[in-house]
């Protein structure tokens, strides 16, 4: 049966597959390195979310109608179903890890283990969350052309929350984010904004499944965040990997698929 968004089937399905979730200005491919080290007997899918990849607003009338936070984690939900997998583990990235709690949080029964990257939980005050929100509607406006484009990945990828990145990794970054529209990153900034979303801590503090949150030693801000988090999640597992920034995967898959593994196996 045909799905909304777009799925990637890096592997054949089994019990319990791993589905993966990206970051923003991302796509389901940035995480092949990673599946390349995973274990063989893992089943890996991953999904491009809304105006991402293959998961247009512009070429679905369904993934156009999405409204809110809510709306895309039901989307993804319903698009596994569709795609004949009921029960999964879930691993999210950044972006791709905030919505990663909302899906399993609206279906907790589904969800064998949580795995979280260099993910915040949201913003509990509701104010901030609007300023936010409205600050992020603008982080692209500046953007009109393909040299505007460029100039904003290069300054992306300089932030400090890329520090270890080589040189190498950050020139295949950039040229998988320049694969995006800019309209379409927009209409995604405005659905998936952390200050689009509710604060999702407190409810994972009562899931029944057991949760592993990740950070980079070189993330100081990550770090914390997970760190405080750990304490209101009793399940919870942390892990830090050394001499990483955000993009753990990224710069180290063979790490982070160790780590997945440990932490499905237990």
């Amino acid at each position: 049966m045909k799905t909304c968004l777009h799925l990637t089937f890096f592997r054949e399905k089994t019990e319990f597959p791993l589905v993966l979730l990206h970051g923003f200005m991302g796509s389901a491919a940035a995480f092949e390195p990673l599946v390349s080290f995973l274990p063989k007997e893992l089943g890996a899918v991953g999904i491009d979310l809304p105006g991402h990849g293959k998961s247009l607003f512009s070429g679905s009338s369904c993934v156009d109608a999405l409204r809110s936070f809510e709306d895309v984690s039901a989307m993804i939900l319903e698009d596994l179903l569709r795609a004949g997998i009921g029960r999964f583990s879930l691993y999210g990235y950044s972006m791709g890890g905030r919505l990663a709690q909302q899906v399993a949080l609206a279906d907790p029964d589904r969800v064998h283990r949580l795995i979280l990257e260099s993910a915040g939980f949201g913003i509990a005050d509701p104010h901030k969350r609007q300023e936010r929100y409205h600050r992020d509607c603008r982080l692209l406006d500046d953007i009109r052309c393909k040299m505007d484009f460029d100039a904003f990945l290069d300054w992306w990828h300089d932030m400090d929350l890329f520090c270890t990145l080589s040189p190498e990794i950050k020139a295949r970054r950039k040229s998988e984010k320049q694969k995006n529209d800019i309209a379409q990153l927009k209409k995604a900034m405005e659905l998936l904004s952390v200050g689009n979303q509710p604060y999702l801590l407190p409810g994972l503090a009562s899931a029944p499944f057991p949760a592993a949150l990740l950070y980079g030693e070189k993330d100081a801000r990550y770090m914390a965040i997970a760190d405080n988090a750990a304490k209101s999640l009793p399940r919870a597992r942390v892990y830090s990997i050394p001499e990483a920034s955000h993009d753990i995967h990224g710069a180290f898959p063979r790490k982070v698929a160790g780590v997945i593994g440990e932490f499905l196996a237990s």
